[in-house]
């Protein structure tokens, strides 16, 4: 998942880091670095001298064509429409009032400035030649600036150009629209992408050949695995008709090595410090791979991930993890886990404080690698914490 985390597998001690970049255009950069032991935690307390771990993968998420899809409460639905059909309507009577009335308003407009402008001009033409023609004329004038006084008393509505009027009735409809649009009730999203990584992982470790010489018997070497990998993800977030989901899918090619199908020998290394009668020994203990060796191995690994939550605001989840996996030295190798998942979450907090799963993972369903195992013993049980992190503008 994207997201900025920290996070703690206990049953193979090993810790990671990821970081998100987020782009306008709708992309996301996952930058995860990773560490531990590699022969896990049982074996760094028993031993002193173990076996280290170091990774990073960089991953790059797209949103998936038609991504995101909103569901509403369908009576909010409802009252939506019928606000915005109400705003609509208002909107075509404005329209065409404003179409009908503004010639006629315009008009009186017109009519009382030309009476003013005639009266003007006839004043000045018979002012000296006409007294009592003059005294009409002005009074007509009179008249006719009251006439022009009351229609720019008039509404503003009226003074303005036509176009500035519907402008006005557009305004007012998008603020209706806004307003209606605050009726919605979301019910639940549902969000799609892509992801595409690729990681470089180097890990140490002994190999003990018997045959060998004592001094030589133990070999220390180190493997560089390196992956590419694509998944499609989809998370559905619950509302109040149904709980939150996630699945993804993916498949995965690595240049590996094969030691997760050779045996595991502890050895127990005695150094002498000091010589006969009192002899003393230095003990060290580590664990080596025992078997044929064999590097630069392809891998395909095609596996999915399915989280059904319970509770409000998704407090708890079963996880449910298949996959397969195969290669030219195996037959094709199925496993499949489940996990049960608990956050601790502050109320009104955007992200977690806590996520802590408890998982149980069948290792090889069908025994391809021909273990002498039993089918239970081909299992792993195990905790996996991750820290939800939040960066801060300061």
């Amino acid at each position: 998942m994207p997201g900025n985390f920290a996070s703690l597998d206990v049953k193979d001690a090993q810790a990671s880091f990821a970081a998100t970049a987020v782009s306008r255009q709708a992309f996301l950069g996952v930058l995860k670095a990773s560490g531990g032991l590699a022969d896990g935690l049982v074996a760094a307390v028993s031993n002193r001298a173990v076996n280290a771990s170091f990774g990073a993968h960089l991953l790059m998420h797209f949103l998936a064509p038609g991504a995101k899809t909103v569901r509403y409460v369908q009576q909010s639905c409802k009252d939506y429409y019928r606000a915005r059909q109400v705003a609509e309507d208002a909107y075509s009577l404005r329209a065409a009032e404003i179409e009908s009335g503004y010639d006629a308003v315009l008009m009186r407009r017109l009519r009382a400035r030309l009476i003013l402008s005639i009266g003007k001009d006839s004043a000045a033409a018979h002012d000296a030649t006409d007294p009592t023609l003059r005294d009409s004329l002005a009074i007509e004038v009179i008249r006719t600036r009251a006439r022009v006084k009351v229609i720019d008393a008039a509404p503003t509505s009226d003074l303005l150009t036509r176009e500035d009027m519907v402008a006005i009735a557009e305004k007012a409809r998008a603020t209706a629209e806004i307003s209606a649009r605050s009726l919605l009730q979301i019910d639940g999203v549902t969000l799609s992408w892509l992801s595409f990584e690729y990681g470089a992982d180097t890990r140490a470790f002994r190999l003990l050949n018997r045959s060998a010489a004592v001094d030589s018997q133990v070999a220390k070497r180190s493997s560089v695995t390196h992956t590419v990998g694509v998944t499609y993800s989809v998370y559905s977030e619950g509302g109040r008709s149904r709980s939150s989901r996630f699945l993804s899918a993916g498949a995965t090619l690595l240049s590996t090595n094969n030691l997760s199908t050779l045996s595991k020998v502890e050895i127990t290394q005695r150094d002498a410090v000091s010589a006969p009668p009192k002899e003393r020994y230095a003990e060290s203990k580590f664990v080596a791979y025992e078997g044929t060796y064999v590097d630069r191995l392809w891998r395909a690994r095609f596996n999915a991930d399915y989280y059904q939550f319970f509770l409000s605001g998704n407090r708890t989840a079963v996880h449910i993890f298949p996959s397969i996996q195969a290669d030219k030295l195996l037959a094709p190798t199925w496993a499949s886990g489940v996990g049960l998942l608990v956050t601790a979450r502050k109320e009104g907090a955007p992200t977690t404080l806590l996520n802590a799963e408890l998982f149980f993972t069948l290792t090889d369903l069908t025994n391809a690698a021909a273990s002498h195992l039993n089918f239970w013993s081909r299992s792993d049980v195990g905790l996996r914490f991750s820290f939800p992190i939040t960066f801060s503008d300061r």
